[in-house]
């Protein structure tokens, strides 16, 4: 080592080291943030699905169905709003406003997190972010109206996340915010 050599750091790479950092902070933090957005539309997905295939459960297991004896099960189906939808295996469509898709498990506000991202429960105890749920049953027996009787059901449930969809998305050539799902049932004789 010569005596002119120091062994301190220049005003210029203590700058580029500090700006070095902050830029990874930013970076971090983004992704952080873009990651907790995925996670947070990845839980209402869920709860659609979730609701989509109760009703297809139902659909499936609900009993008698015989068709030929006029036996359909009917299901009634309290909305979050009061009002009740009577849901039938029987050819129609039927529409259950406010069913409840996702419900936070967080009762309380931390940092603002819940209002953030409007989820929680509503001062009635309903989820905040409710859905639509529509059962189409369609008669699709080779001979509509006799045996062998099979019916096939779409169910349908829509929902708005952010104040977005359920609308066509044109770039994503899909549906956002909707869940639908098919599936058939014969007499149970």
């Amino acid at each position: 080592m010569t005596a002119g050599a120091s062994g301190g750091f220049t005003v210029v790479e203590i700058v580029v080291s500090i700006t070095l950092v902050a830029a990874t902070f930013a970076l971090s933090l983004g992704a952080l943030t873009k990651w907790n957005a995925i996670a947070s539309t990845s839980r209402t997905y869920t709860g659609a699905y979730v609701a989509a295939q109760k009703r297809i459960d139902w659909i499936l297991s609900a009993g008698p169905f015989n068709p030929q004896k006029n036996q359909v099960p009917t299901d009634v189906v309290t909305n979050c709003d009061g009002t009740t939808t009577t849901v039938q295996l029987a050819p129609g469509t039927y529409t259950e406003t406010t069913a409840p898709i996702y419900n936070d498990p967080q009762t309380t506000t931390v940092n603002g997190i819940l209002q953030l991202l409007g989820l929680g429960k509503s001062a009635n105890g309903c989820p905040t972010l409710t859905g639509t749920v529509t059962t189409q049953v369609v008669d699709v027996s080779p001979s509509p109206g006799s045996a062998p009787y099979i019916y096939r059901a779409t169910i349908t449930v829509s929902y708005q996340y952010r104040a977005r969809g359920p609308v066509w998305s044109p770039t994503r050539n899909r549906w956002e915010y909707q869940v639908s799902m098919s599936t058939l049932r014969t007499s149970d004789i």
